[in-house]
């Protein structure tokens, strides 16, 4: 079977949308990570297959680009596959696409390998079989660290990371960032997400109370996540 790409068709159901029934970044972030993770189960590569060489994948960069929404409650097709792996990286695209065949949403994130006891990386090139599973086709030609410094401070938004936010690595989801960051923006209806990019630099474990920091320059939007004085992710957000 040819697993270069991998495809799963997908409701969006309430649980991914935002209170104005747009697919919320939480809820992009979601379903790109359930994908990501059956097609790695499908090369064989998945986390219970490196769990037991005690290492496990880790996302360290994502950015979602919106181009138009599906309709509400109407089936998605999500279409996945993964780049040919740098030195330390591996780079993974992902389509959106509705019921009449236009891609919605474009994705890429990058992944790092670590092993879970001394929480180095390891080379991906290690775990991946490199005959022929990947793809030219990409949605951005690379996924920059964000490099912006906060000179003010818009919004200072308090969280405590809770049992319901961690994943099977024991730290934080990806994809929680998402949901705290909404939350701390309260967007009006009329304030629609185009693109959104997040930086991961520091796992957030059960308990830490973290600040979500905000400066708004009209459609753009600019957040660290801070534990005290340690940064533990950046992200970047621009408003149709």
């Amino acid at each position: 079977m040819d697993y270069r790409t991998f495809e799963k068709k997908y409701v969006p159901i309430q649980n991914v949308l935002d209170c104005y029934d747009y697919l919320s970044p939480c809820g992009i972030l979601d379903i790109v990570q359930d994908i990501a993770g059956r097609h790695a189960n499908a090369l064989n590569i998945g986390f219970y297959d490196l769990i037991k060489k005690d290492i496990t994948w880790v996302i360290a960069r994502t950015k979602i680009e919106v181009l138009d929404f599906p309709k509400y409650a109407t089936d998605i097709l999500v279409k996945t596959w993964p780049r040919r792996p740098g030195r330390f990286d591996c780079d993974r695209d992902y389509q959106i696409i509705d019921e009449d065949g236009k891609v919605c949403v474009k994705v890429t994130s990058k992944w790092v390998v670590i092993n879970i006891k001394t929480r180095r990386m390891v080379s991906p090139n290690d775990i991946f079989d490199r005959d022929g599973i990947y793809e030219d086709e990409v949605n951005f030609e690379s996924v920059n660290g964000l490099r912006f410094t906060l000179d003010r401070i818009d919004i200072h938004y308090p969280v405590k990371v809770t049992m319901t936010m961690l994943d099977h690595n024991m730290h934080m989801n990806n994809s929680r960032y998402g949901e705290i960051i909404y939350d701390a923006l309260k967007l009006k209806e009329d304030e629609v997400i185009k693109t959104f990019e997040i930086n991961y630099h520091k796992e957030c474990r059960l308990d830490d109370e973290l600040n979500v920091l905000i400066k708004r320059e009209n459609k753009e939007i600019f957040i660290d996540i801070k534990k005290d004085d340690e940064l533990k992710a950046k992200a970047y957000i621009t408003l149709f």
